[in-house]
């Protein structure tokens, strides 16, 4: 528990900003420039509530300037809509953080090494924006998973490149610069396999701090970690816990936690809903959007239901066997979606409203091609009800009007 101030120590402390209004004039809670005070009361975090809000992240635990960061980060705003604000921002002119171009990734070459191997990413362009959230949907194997690794440097791509500010992430098989990987960080499916279940809370959110050397003593990394579980929601006094000795949901605060230890801008979120209970998914989703608004960091946000991306997103993909079908701001692709593939998948999600019960459901001829032996041209063309001899020939370009893309020769109209 944070220590409470002392009221006779704080009348002896002249430093103290009850006791010295003109020192507090002068100098607005400056810790630093008052060691006395801090001596005397260590870092209450209670007795500072304005400082705790406006910097979550200690300036002696980041002892990089944010001057010298790459790029500037999004403003801090008071929205409480990311969902329905999300058409707006896209349109705006942030700088781009992160972006891949032309992303290939192919695993293995085939049974007893004959074939292409599987096809998990195939040719996917996409680009992030400062302090927003692009949201991608698809079905269990078209490659989601894949592409959240090669975002963060864990899975190197065949051919294509990821740049963070315009500079390679990697060059070859060398590994991404410490610069730039904690700047980029990933939250995991699953709490329980990402976390080390040898290690307590302590250890596993203070490891980034130790690797980027970025807590000077074991005093001041404990007080960043007790930040950074506060910020999540999560008792500081819960630190030396193990991870089994917390829920499924406070689990995957940990790993929140620990992928905003190194003050990212970029987080990449692979499904980290999935494993959750449906009142639980809800306080995530909503602990990630108030962390987005409130820190300014952009994310990319992996799910399969499609009620919680449209609900955190500002854009959104929707991949189909390794490639991305559609891609534009969240509001134009759930409201009027341009390919086939989308339409299907909006038709089949459920919809609490009683009076779009009525509506036409689209049922999918044939099952999902194989990967390994993915159809010529447009992948979704032996499924389509659009389907002509044009798309068995090349596949379609990502192309659209504006900011609403869509890989289809014969687009829906109402775009």
């Amino acid at each position: 528990m944070p220590s409470v101030p002392d009221p006779e120590a704080r009348a002896e402390n002249p430093g103290s900003r009850a006791a010295n209004p003109e020192a507090r004039a002068e100098n607005p809670g400056s810790r630093a420039a008052n060691p006395e005070a801090r001596a005397e009361n260590p870092g209450s975090r209670a007795a500072n509530p304005e400082a705790r809000a406006e910097n979550p992240g200690s300036p002696a635990a980041n002892p990089e300037p944010r001057a010298e960061r790459p790029g500037p980060r999004a403003p801090k705003t008071g929205s409480t809509q990311p969902a329905e604000g999300a058409g707006p921002r896209a349109g705006k002119a942030e700088p781009v953080v992160l972006r891949a171009e032309n992303l290939h990734k192919t695993y293995g070459s085939g049974i007893f090494g004959r074939g292409g191997g599987v096809h998990a990413v195939d040719g996917v362009s996409l680009e992030l924006r400062a302090g927003e959230t692009l949201g991608i949907v698809g079905e269990s194997g078209c490659g989601k998973s894949t592409l959240a690794r090669m975002l963060v440097g864990l899975e190197r791509p065949d051919s294509g490149e990821v740049t963070f500010h315009g500079r390679p992430f990697a060059r070859g098989r060398r590994a991404p610069a410490p610069a730039v990987r904690r700047r980029v960080q990933m939250v995991f499916q699953d709490p329980m396999t990402s976390l080390n279940p040898r290690m307590t809370v302590l250890d596993i959110v203070a490891e980034p701090l130790d690797v980027h050397r970025l807590a000077a003593g074991r005093a001041q990394r404990r007080d960043r970690v007790g930040e950074l579980l506060d910020l999540v929601g999560l008792a500081p006094e819960l630190m030396h816990r193990f991870p089994h000795e917390f829920s499924g949901g406070q689990r995957q605060r940990i790993g929140i936690a620990r992928a905003l230890a190194t003050d990212p801008e970029v987080i990449v979120c692979d499904e980290p809903v999935s494993a959750l209970d449906m009142s639980v998914q809800a306080q995530v989703v909503n602990l990630l959007a108030g962390l987005q608004r409130r820190l300014g960091v952009a994310l990319v946000f992996i799910a399969h239901d499609l009620a919680v991306v449209r609900h955190v997103s500002h854009r959104v993909g929707v991949m189909y066997l390794g490639r991305l079908a559609e891609l534009g701001p969240a509001a134009e692709v759930y409201g009027s979606p341009a390919h086939p593939y989308t339409k299907a998948l909006l038709s089949a999600a459920p919809v609490p409203r009683p009076q779009a019960r009525d509506r036409t459901r689209i049922i999918l001829a044939g099952d999902p091609p194989s990967p390994v032996d993915p159809p010529s041209g447009c992948r979704f063309r032996t499924r389509c009800w659009k389907a002509a001899d044009v798309c068995a020939g090349h596949a379609p370009p990502l192309e659209g009007a504006a900011a609403h893309l869509a890989a289809c020769y014969f687009p829906e109209a109402g775009r």
